[in-house]
């Protein structure tokens, strides 16, 4: 603690100004988070091989992973970009949304990597139609990932030896702040970090102790080996667990999973293989649902005092509840695009709308018009164009102000609606804009999201606003429907003229 008697300050200060500083201190957040990496594998090659269009392919590659996570993890927080990796953080509010997580985390990696592997990625993005055949050949990138968990905190003082502290730096010529986190489970997280490779997601021992306890998740560690981790458990051995789910990995078992040649060209895998077969990692006699590495994990956790830290972590929990955490890396407000999406058919005007998926927490079973997330390194005109193409496979033309400069959306309307953040105690509200954008001539019909935002999709026309109940739709849906279609009349009236 601080010796407040000592005079931090070179002087003793007033009593009053002391204790409102220690109780600042001591309010400061804390919180548990989930740390997770994606990282490009073989991109080194790559480069030197195609040395044509490999920054074009990279860059597209890191910025789809970028905008997955923001998708699929709505809260999670991109903390760094080194070179080919990328490293994120999520804020745990509830301790179930931990095995939810490690799920997605697993499936973006195996998205991306077949991604790439069938060349569809390569498609999107090369320029040189003739050479992306020959990309799928060479077969050089893929993904691979990790993820561990730490307690964080604000405090600076009296550090408990399970925590890990968050860092603020200010850039001297801009004042542009700098947030980093310190610690032994931030150490031990890049310290995994390594001990990945191709299509395998690593897991630090914290994370698969706590998937343990679930039967279903059990099934889906496995350890490959132990190794010896630089200042990590007084760098005891250290178990090497990688997480496989084979209803995701298109139903391929772990065993059966490795690359033919992967025992040769891996030395984890060789580790893992050998010890496999002749007994030495898995030796229990207990098998639980068909798993045999609970005894064994159970038994590192005793003998490592790990219990005791997951009890720790577990506390952070309820401290999570209104933490300032966020206010670290979201320094504005999210703000959400709406665009309401026409097309001419018969020479009548039709408007596409949607109806929110049943799992959806907000407006489940409502009739909407879609949306996107305002990204700060991307115009609002660019965020609604790339979040349609992805939700409804549509290419549209956003309707701007041609008055003004650059690229401003003519409003509809503004908006607030209540989030759906999974923390019941938060009262956040997702403010918005609705604007208004005509889909292309050449466009197909809209297919239904992948990400099973939306369960039915049509068209209707102005006739057909009466049919929709308030209480199947977002609010204040037909209201902007009526604005809708009297501002695509007067569009369209305009260049009839």
């Amino acid at each position: 603690m601080i010796n407040w008697d000592n005079g931090l300050f070179g002087e003793e200060k007033d009593k009053d100004y002391v204790d409102k500083f220690e109780k600042e201190i001591k309010n400061l957040s804390k919180s548990l988070n989930l740390f997770f990496s994606f990282d490009i594998v073989n991109s080194s090659r790559y480069k030197r091989i195609n040395y044509k269009e490999w920054s074009v392919v990279l860059y597209h590659l890191l910025n789809e992973i970028k905008d997955r996570v923001s998708k699929e993890m709505e809260s999670a927080v991109l903390w760094r970009a080194i070179g080919d990796e990328m490293i994120f953080f999520i804020n745990i509010k509830n301790i179930d949304n931990i095995s939810e997580y490690v799920n997605k985390i697993f499936k973006l990696m195996c998205d991306f990597t077949r991604c790439i592997y069938n060349e569809e990625f390569y498609k999107k993005y090369c320029s040189d139609k003739d050479n992306v055949y020959i990309l799928k050949l060479q077969n050089n990138l893929a993904i691979q990932a990790a993820a561990w968990i730490a307690a964080v905190t604000n405090e600076k003082y009296n550090i408990h030896p399970y925590e890990n502290s968050i860092i603020e730096y200010y850039n001297n010529k801009s004042n542009y702040k700098i947030v980093d986190f310190i610690g032994n489970d931030i150490d031990g997280g890049f310290r995994i970090k390594k001990y990945t490779c191709q299509r395998r997601l690593v897991l630090s021992f914290e994370l698969a102790y706590i998937l343990s306890k679930k039967t279903d998740d059990l099934s889906k560690l496995n350890i490959i080996t132990y190794r010896s981790l630089k200042g990590i458990w007084n760098e005891r051995l250290y178990p090497i667990i990688w997480y496989h789910d084979c209803k995701i990995a298109d139903n391929i078992k772990f065993e059966d999973s490795f690359l033919y040649d992967e025992i040769n060209s891996n030395e984890l895998v060789e580790e893992y293989i050998n010890k496999k077969y002749n007994n030495i990692i898995i030796n229990n006699k207990d098998n639980i649902n068909g798993n045999k590495n609970l005894s064994i994990i159970n038994k590192i956790a005793r003998d490592m005092k790990i219990e005791e830290k997951i009890r720790f972590m577990y506390s952070y929990i309820e401290n999570n509840k209104g933490s300032k955490m966020d206010n670290l890396f979201y320094g504005f407000p999210r703000l959400q695009v709406v665009a309401v999406c026409y097309r001419i058919n018969n020479d009548l005007p039709e408007i596409l709308i949607a109806k929110r998926s049943k799992k959806r927490k907000v407006l489940p079973n409502t009739w909407e018009f879609g949306g996107a997330k305002s990204v700060l390194d991307k115009t609002l005109v660019d965020s609604a164009i790339n979040e349609y193409k992805e939700d409804f496979k549509i290419d549209i033309d956003v309707i701007c102000d041609s008055k003004r400069k650059g690229l401003s959306p003519i409003p509809l309307a503004l908006y607030s609606i209540k989030t759906e953040d999974t923390d019941e105690n938060t009262d956040k509200t997702d403010k918005g804009i609705i604007i208004i954008a005509k889909i292309k001539e050449e466009t197909k019909d809209p297919n239904l999201c992948k990400y099973e935002k939306h369960s039915e999709i049509k068209f209707i026309t102005e006739l057909e606003i009466n049919k929709y109940n308030d209480e199947e739709c977002v609010p204040d849906f037909k209201d902007t429907l009526e604005k809708a279609f009297e501002k695509i009349k007067e569009l369209e009236n305009k260049v009839d003229e």
